[in-house]
């Protein structure tokens, strides 16, 4: 029983630290879109002149 119950918890906290480092992944990668937007939306405003 306890062993049971131990591996279910480490796959809790697993899933809990897999869930925090993609909500962190998630995070980082619409920062980088936004990035790339704003430069893009530079190049489009540089190209016109």
């Amino acid at each position: 029983m306890k062993q049971k119950t131990a591996r279910r918890w480490l796959r809790k906290s697993q899933w809990k630290i897999a869930k925090s480092k993609l909500l962190g992944w998630k995070k980082s990668v619409e920062r980088q879109y936004i990035k790339c937007l704003c430069y893009a939306q530079q190049d489009v405003r540089f190209r016109r002149f």
